[in-house]
């Protein structure tokens, strides 16, 4: 939707981290078909081409890990292999939207984007920053700042933790 946003949080040390770069997601509950797009049929392959075109709506994505860049994020795009449906809970973000569609499951939904997979950080503070400019057909660029405090210590390869 645009824009900038800050997040902070706190990871125990030791642990990877999933991070959206710029994904999209196109189905049944996001207004592309019913029942939160009444009387529009749900197909698969016009979803993954509606998604495809998204993901390929940008411009330049720059992401930087504690100052340094990532290279060629281009490299790191991933569609869902299949459809899969969604579990809405009560009060769900579509809802709020305006979107008919109350608590229960739905599908399909297809996603395409580009994530990244990152190794852990050792301890200690770090931040991520990412920048995405976009189409404009497709909204709006944005900026997400990830300020990350990486805590405690990485247990010794083979050591039991308290968790196992």
């Amino acid at each position: 939707m645009g824009g900038s946003a800050e997040r902070t949080l706190t990871i125990p040390a030791g642990k990877g981290i999933f991070i959206p770069v710029y994904v999209w997601i196109f189905g049944a509950t996001v207004g592309d078909c019913a029942p939160s797009n009444p009387g529009v049929a749900c197909d698969v392959p016009t979803l993954r081409t509606a998604a495809a075109a998204a993901t390929t709506s940008v411009k330049s994505t720059q992401v930087l890990i504690d100052g340094q860049p990532v290279s060629q994020i281009s490299a790191y795009r991933a569609l869902s292999p299949d459809s899969f449906d969604v579990i809405l809970p009560e009060n769900n973000v579509p809802e709020f939207f305006g979107l008919p569609v109350p608590a229960g499951t739905y599908g399909p939904q297809v996603t395409d984007g580009y994530w990244l997979m990152l190794a852990p950080l050792s301890v200690g503070k770090h931040t991520i920053d990412i920048d995405v400019a976009i189409d404009p057909a497709y909204g709006s660029g944005f900026q997400v700042k990830y300020h990350i405090m990486v805590a405690g210590r990485i247990p010794a390869k083979g050591a039991a933790t308290a968790a196992q």
